[in-house]
């Protein structure tokens, strides 16, 4: 499933949107209707990144 929202809605239903999510979804923030974060969920097998690192 893919959730578009902007940031004003997302600010505030951020708790509801993390409970929502689950892998292979997408919650895509935009600003001004430029999408401008993409919220995926991970699974617990998936690696945790070094802090730096992209994927």
């Amino acid at each position: 499933m893919r959730i578009v929202i902007d940031t004003d809605e997302a600010a505030q239903r951020l708790e509801d949107l993390l409970d929502l999510i689950v892998p292979k979804d997408e919650v895509i923030i935009c600003c001004d209707g430029t999408p401008v974060v993409i919220l995926t969920a991970i699974t617990k097998d998936e690696k945790k990144p070094d802090r730096g690192e992209r994927q």
